[in-house]
């Protein structure tokens, strides 16, 4: 077994590479306005974890050192084929 067929997929394999999943927040840090934090888990053709981007403002402005998201995302993105922990694809349970 190789160190690849150990690690956990992301995503259904053979997809090509490309977002799997994505979550939007608001950091309400600042009183007056609500800034959007996304945080955005890209995969491989096999399914691995390739790439994790945090976008602050578009990356139009720098990241502060603390924020408050609150609790939950106000916008999801999963792609049909991220693997949920059951072992199954989005795709499977719809």
């Amino acid at each position: 077994m190789t160190a690849s067929e150990m690690v956990p997929r992301l995503s259904a394999e053979g997809r090509g590479y490309g977002l799997a999943y994505e979550a939007g927040f608001r950091d309400r840090s600042k009183p007056d306005e609500a800034r959007p934090l996304k945080i955005l888990l890209f995969a491989d053709d096999s399914g691995h974890l390739s790439y994790v981007e945090a976008d602050y403002c578009g990356n139009g402005l720098p990241a502060p050192d603390h924020m408050d998201l609150g609790e939950s995302p106000y916008h999801v993105f999963q792609d049909d084929s991220l693997i949920r922990p059951n072992g199954t694809a989005v795709a499977e349970v719809q």
